[in-house]
C-alpha cells in the first residue's frame, strides 16, 4: 500500500539517531529526545491516518516542528564535522518524511472525491437501462436488459465491498468480468434495437456505467 511505502520506509532515521546516541555520550540526553520526538511524529500520523480529525492534524503537526527544534538545537551543539553529518542526514529523512506525508493526504482526498463520483454514474447508468427494459417488447431484447441490469448491479456491489476492504483484492478479477459482461450485453442490445430513443438510453446507460468503471480503475491502481 502506498502509505506503507512511502511514509514508514523513512522508520531508517531512528537508527541514525541511534549512532548520535551511542557515539556521542555526552550529547545523550538531547539525542535520545530527538528519537523521542520523531516517534511521537510517527504515533500522531498513524492516529490522523484513522480519525482524519483536524485537531489530529495539529497535534502531528506541532509534534513535526518540535522534532525540527530539536534537531536545529542539535546542530547548534554539536559542531564536529561526523555529528553534522549525522544530524544533516536525520534533517534530510525528517523533510522526506513530512513531504510524503502531504503527498498521501492529498492522494487520499483525491480518493475521497473520486470515490463520491461513483454513485451518480451508477445511478444514471441503471436509470437508463430500467427505462430502457419498460420499452422492450422482443423477449430476447428483453433478457439481455435484465442480464445488464443484474450484472451493473453486482459489479457495483462488489466495486464497495472492495472500497471497503481494500485488502479484498480477489474481488478485482470479478469486477472485470462483470464489467465485460455487462459490455457484452450492450453490445448484444446495439445488434437487436433499432428504435432512435431506445438506442440513446442504451448509449446512455453504457457511457455511464463505462465512466463508473473507468474511476474506479483510477482509484484501485492509485493506491495499490
Amino acid at each position: 500500500i502506498v502509505i506503507g511505502i512511502n511514509l514508514f520506509r523513512l522508520v531508517s532515521i531512528e537508527n541514525v539517531v541511534q549512532v548520535l546516541t551511542d557515539k556521542l555520550a555526552e550529547e545523550n540526553t538531547l539525542a535520545e529526545k530527538i528519537v523521542t520526538d520523531f516517534g511521537e511524529v510517527q504515533l500522531n500520523v498513524n492516529t490522523h491516518l484513522h480519525s482524519n480529525r483536524p485537531s489530529d492534524y495539529q497535534t502531528y503537526l506541532i509534534s513535526l516542528q518540535r522534532l525540527y527544534m530539536d534537531v536545529g538545537q542539535a546542530k547548534d551543539q554539536m559542531t564536529s564535522e561526523e555529528r553534522q553529518t549525522l544530524l544533516a542526514d536525520i534533517q534530510n529523512k525528517i523533510k522526506a518524511y513530512e513531504e510524503s506525508y502531504t503527498k498521501i493526504l492529498k492522494k487520499i482526498e483525491e480518493r475521497k472525491k473520486m470515490i463520491e463520483e461513483l454513485d451518480p454514474q451508477a445511478n444514471e447508468a441503471l436509470s437508463n437501462l430500467n427505462l430502457l427494459r419498460d420499452k422492450q417488447t422482443s423477449t430476447l431484447s428483453l433478457f439481455h436488459v435484465n442480464q445488464a441490469l443484474e450484472k451493473s448491479n453486482t459489479m457495483f456491489l462488489k466495486v464497495q465491498q472492495y472500497l471497503t476492504n481494500s485488502d479484498s483484492a480477489e474481488l478485482l478479477p470479478e469486477i472485470d468480468k462483470d464489467y465485460n459482461a455487462v459490455i457484452t450485453h450492450i453490445y448484444k442490445l446495439n445488434t437487436l434495437i433499432s428504435n432512435r430513443e431506445q438506442l440513446t438510453l442504451l448509449k446512455n446507460a453504457q457511457d455511464h456505467f463505462t465512466t463508473y468503471y473507468q474511476i474506479f480503475q483510477t482509484i484501485q491502481s492509485g493506491f495499490e
